[in-house]
């Protein structure tokens, strides 16, 4: 699927503002921004979806009153180098099974659980998960930027001020070749 089919479905999406094709400076200063963060809480911050979205030639920055698509599962998880997750976000239009929150969790707030039960066995981190955009017919890969890249992009795009709006980032392969 080409750039213009990718930009016209999301575009055509309800809730969506717009979406831009991004370039090589905007993504170094997505990496740089995101490689410099710490929670408020003094924990390391991981987004595994600029990992992936590397692996993409194309990169979309989507402006929308809320997520493009349904979050399927926690979209942010609280790890330490082992994997062991004590902790996770629990999206409020998640279809999570009753299952997908374990006995013992204590809610820290509205839609976020802690296990108290299991310790890190290095320093905890917080690990933004990608996630696949299921509307777009080829592979794909998505996330959500932190705070202050979200500001970041909304003011390069125009949409500075818009606490309203959530940022995604999509990335895909176009075919297109480049030399």
């Amino acid at each position: 699927m080409g750039t213009e089919e990718v930009l016209r479905k999301i575009r055509s999406r309800d809730g969506v503002l717009d979406a831009f094709v991004i370039d090589e400076d905007v993504l170094s200063m997505i990496e740089g921004e995101e490689s410099n963060i710490r929670t408020s809480g003094g924990l390391v911050y991981e987004n595994l979806g600029i990992d992936r979205s590397k692996e993409m030639d194309t990169h979309v920055c989507v402006f929308s009153k809320g997520f493009i698509t349904d979050p399927k599962g926690p979209m942010v998880v609280m790890t330490d180098d082992t994997g062991a997750i004590y902790g996770h976000d629990v999206p409020r239009k998640c279809k999570l099974s009753s299952s997908a929150v374990r006995n013992g969790a204590v809610w820290i707030s509205d839609d976020f659980v802690v296990y108290p039960d299991i310790i890190p066995k290095s320093e905890p981190k917080f690990v933004v998960l990608p996630r696949s955009v299921d509307f777009l017919e080829t592979e794909t890969t998505s996330y959500n930027p932190a705070l202050s890249t979200d500001g970041l992009l909304k003011e390069r795009f125009g949409f500075g001020g818009r606490g309203d709006l959530t940022t995604t980032i999509v990335a895909f392969n176009s075919g297109a070749q480049t030399f």
